[in-house]
């Protein structure tokens, strides 16, 4: 190299050492005039293009940034590693695919970059190819044992699989390193919510709330986990959630001036909540809001779920009015409210995730009511009225809202069955010769109490089997230590494990089908069943219930009495023991109940969501005309 070339090149390096420079200085506008001068000068010059590349990803320009590290690479393809720069920038534009392909080129050069370890793993999980995903990132945990990185993508990896036994072993390795990381915190303490350890969740949620450190979202998401607790009476339950309402939702004082041009208009009716995607209220609120009528009621729907959005969203999209205010903050969505002229806000999510209880207690329209999708008071001053019934809230019981009660005479809730639902089988004990008892509830609800009544059942029902299934994923596993735990549970009661079938999650047509086997199911308590219940009854599979005294406890009892099986609602675990064991004991009985159940709930009120929505549309005409009239309903 001749001299004047070699002081070119000492001079291009000059430049590029003060555009890296300017850039940790925190002045990427200086560093790109440079780099821009020695890309007029050098037009194919790999580390400025790289540079380039750097900075556009910095301001989120993925896809000038990925073209700048394509060139950058391919003016210099012995730099493996900008490989990975150029992964990180397709991840950021969804292009996963190509993103592993980046990445694994780098750890064929280098097998134990840590940048490409993590980058390769957290696309793998993505990719949902989760085997393979936790195999790099436990290699980038063992390799660099002190970066919260890889145990922070391994917990998140065995969140999406459903294994949360081994989530919360990664969680708490990675609170260990990070012992003020809000999200090894809460992701503790959901793992144990799904694992089913109910002090433990909450041992976590009240020390995140007494250092201050909880999120919005755990004070309601504590009130919803004690509903599970066995102690809880109507009194602790509304008096907790007073204080939630009184200390956290801060409500804000706002006027509405009367309206009453609203009596010879449609009513402005407002559902919003995070239920507007696929799961349990399915079966539940299209019934409601699919049968309103449009020439009496204008309809709105606010969708606050976060999660991505499904068929199940779809379907509500089509009915108009429709507003995604995920990403909203609370002021926004008021004036989505207020510039719809909304008369009557529902609430749908109670202290469910993605709720809107802010919104309500700042007062977001004239008349506020809360349907309890949530199976209880949401304690929120300005939350007007509950939609309950006679079953659910006997009288006497009122007390347990905040909220005044709206009784709806045929019951507060109509179920939907899917359509993926098989027709009703023969009674399985007819060809098994033996009764096999159901259990269908998530393991959060299997309490001690549970546990030792559906034992004597057990024991007092000869060769009976049961037959469990929940959404753990490990439960057919032999090595799963949830399973050891459940299978534990009854074999310390002296039920030996072969009497036990132990299902994992399926599609929502096999779960029926799992359901259909069993002969008759058991509800837990306190937190009785719903979604359950009603499938189970679909199916022609009867259910015996333990009635409490609180909203969350009579859910349940409510459907059973609503069909005519009232008998099956029974009120302390020595009469739960012996209505199973009598049910089981009559076989041509049972079959008989079973062959007539879809008959019995389609002649029931459960089934019939345009008198729901009738009946709901009388209650919201009843208390606007007493809010124009200024008076209570």
């Amino acid at each position: 190299m001749n001299e004047a070339a070699i002081q070119a090149t000492l001079e291009l390096d000059s430049v590029l050492t003060a555009a890296k420079q300017e850039l940790l200085r925190g002045h990427p506008a200086g560093a790109c005039a440079r780099l821009d001068a020695v890309l007029a000068a050098h037009p194919g010059n790999g580390p400025a293009l790289h540079l380039k590349g750097i900075i556009a990803a910095s301001n989120e320009e993925y896809d000038n940034a990925a073209g700048y590290l394509s060139l950058a690479i391919k003016a210099c393809p012995e730099k493996i590693t900008w490989n990975s720069d150029l992964a990180a920038c397709l991840a950021a534009e969804g292009d996963w695919t190509t993103a592993a392909t980046r990445f694994s080129e780098v750890l064929k050069f280098f097998p134990d970059n840590f940048t490409a370890l993590c980058g390769y793993g957290c696309a793998l999980s993505t990719m949902q190819r989760f085997d393979e995903a936790v195999e790099v990132l436990t290699r980038a945990a063992r390799l660099h044992a002190e970066h919260p990185g890889p145990p922070r993508a391994l917990a998140r990896v065995y969140v999406l699989c459903g294994g949360y036994e081994l989530a919360r072993q990664w969680w708490s390795v990675l609170l260990n390193l990070c012992p003020e990381d809000p999200e090894a915190a809460i992701g503790l303490m959901r793992a144990n919510w799904q694992l089913g350890d109910l002090d433990a969740t909450l041992a976590m949620a009240e020390r995140l709330i007494r250092e201050r450190r909880a999120g919005p979202e755990v004070q309601p998401f504590v009130l919803s986990a004690r509903l599970h607790c066995q102690d809880e009476t109507t009194e602790s339950i509304r008096c907790r959630a007073e204080a939630f309402g009184k200390q956290t939702t801060q409500p804000i004082s706002r006027r509405f001036s009367k309206r009453p041009e609203s009596l010879h208009r449609p009513l402005r009716i407002g559902y919003i909540g995070g239920e507007f995607v696929a799961g349990s209220p399915t079966r539940f609120l299209p019934p409601i809001i699919g049968n309103h009528d449009r020439r009496s009621f204008e309809i709105f729907l606010y969708h606050t779920r976060q999660k991505e959005s499904d068929s199940t969203t779809d379907w509500y999209r089509q009915f108009g009015n429709w507003r995604d205010c995920r990403n909203m903050d609370d002021d926004l969505i008021r004036s989505h409210i207020d510039n719809d002229g909304i008369d009557i806000l529902v609430d749908l999510s109670g202290c469910f995730p993605d709720n809107a209880l802010r919104i309500f207690a700042g007062r977001a329209a004239p008349v506020q009511i809360t349907y309890p999708n949530y199976p209880a008071t949401t304690g929120v001053a300005a939350m007007d009225y509950i939609f309950t019934d006679k079953w659910t809230c006997p009288p006497g019981h009122e007390s347990q809202y905040t909220e005044q009660p709206i009784f709806l005479p045929s019951g507060y809730l109509a179920f939907a069955p899917a359509h993926d639902a098989r027709e009703v089988n023969p009674l399985p004990a007819q060809e098994n010769a033996f009764i096999t008892f159901g259990l269908f509830q998530r393991r959060l609800k299997l309490n001690s109490g549970v546990f030792d009544a559906i034992s004597e059942v057990l024991h007092r029902t000869t060769g009976s089997r049961l037959l469990i299934q929940h959404h753990d994923w490990t439960l057919e596993h032999a090595d799963s230590p949830n399973r050891h735990a459940l299978v534990r549970e009854f074999t310390t009661r002296d039920i030996a494990e072969d009497r036990l079938s132990l299902v994992g999650p399926r599609t929502h047509s096999d779960t029926l089908s799992v359901m259909a086997q069993a002969d008759i199911a058991l509800d837990t308590f306190p937190y009785q069943g719903q979604t359950t219940t009603c499938e189970c009854l679909w199916q022609g599979v009867p259910v015996i219930a333990l009635s409490g005294e609180s909203h969350v406890a009579r859910v349940g009892t409510g459907i059973l009495q609503r069909v005519g099986l009232g008998h099956l609602a029974t009120g302390n675990v020595n009469s739960y023991i012996q209505c199973a064991v009598d049910l089981a004991s009559d076989l041509p009985a049972l079959s008989h109940l079973r062959g007539g159940m879809r008959d019995r709930l389609s002649n029931s009120t459960l089934l019939n969501g345009k008198n729901l929505a009738c009946e709901a549309e009388a209650a919201y005409m009843q208390v606007w005309r007493a809010w124009c009239d200024g008076v209570s309903a």
